[in-house]
């Protein structure tokens, strides 16, 4: 649990980054929302792997945020796909975060 909560976390601040970074930009509006969001959740999964100790656990971290960040982007196909990359990590993160504290409020710990 505490592996998927660092991996929204960095993948939320690099949604956020590259949403600040290419908003305004001609690339915004080119057709790059999956490959991005595939690059994000495999640099924040590797990040995490790599920080916590544990690579072995790269490849269930990267199916645990890859699917729902572009399952979030599929929903909201109306956004340029800076804004799509962020709203679907932001709202991954939320989920995740959420679940957390439901998890630590009625479990003790992570």
């Amino acid at each position: 649990m505490v592996e998927l909560v660092l991996t929204v976390t960095v993948l939320a601040a690099l949604g956020l980054a590259t949403m600040m970074g290419l908003h305004a930009r001609r690339i915004g509006r080119w057709a790059l929302g999956t490959p991005v969001s595939l690059l994000l959740c495999t640099v924040a999964a590797a990040t995490s792997a790599s920080l916590t100790g544990h690579p072995a656990d790269f490849l269930p971290l990267l199916g645990g945020t890859a699917l729902p960040t572009l399952l979030l982007g599929r929903l909201v196909r109306g956004l340029w796909w800076p804004a799509r990359v962020f709203f679907s990590s932001f709202a991954l993160a939320s989920a995740i975060f959420a679940t957390a504290l439901v998890w630590v409020t009625f479990r003790g710990s992570l």
